[in-house]
């Protein structure tokens, strides 16, 4: 259910033949993983996600793997709710992603720069974490 109204949770993540990165959203049915018990977990998470892996595991406990990239501090919260709502109530209400792009679209883009320049004018922090000693190449 909660699959079915997040489309980020049928996100893959391929690379092309360029070797570029490319999100997809997968319409048909989620390819489950069935694990025996908790122990079989855990070695997953030593393994990392893969382009083309699974997306959940499936079973009596509920083990959400799900990359970086496919979620935020705000977004992540909702779907736990959903999941949540699921398991108690039945089938959640869907949040097209698509009605927050449209939203952003009819944004005023020099209004939203206002109002971080503002939020963010006293920042003076670095914009990315350095990379360690040796681990950067030219």
């Amino acid at each position: 259910m909660v699959i079915r109204s997040n489309p980020v949770l049928r996100t893959r993540i391929i690379q092309t033949n360029l070797g570029e990165a490319l999100q997809v959203v997968v319409k048909g049915a989620v390819v489950w993983g069935h694990r025996k018990d908790l122990d079989d977990c855990t070695q997953d998470s030593h393994q990392g996600i893969h382009l083309g892996d699974s997306l959940l595991p499936k079973g009596n406990h509920l083990v959400l793997t799900i990359h970086h990239a496919l979620y935020d501090g705000w977004s992540l919260p909702r779907t736990l709710e959903q999941v949540e709502a699921a398991y108690y109530e039945g089938e959640p209400q869907s949040r097209p992603f698509k009605i927050f792009v449209e939203h952003l679209l009819k944004q005023d883009d020099k209004n939203m720069e206002e109002f971080w320049r503002a939020q963010l004018h006293d920042f003076s922090g670095p914009l990315f974490p350095s990379a360690p000693p040796g681990d950067v190449n030219y």
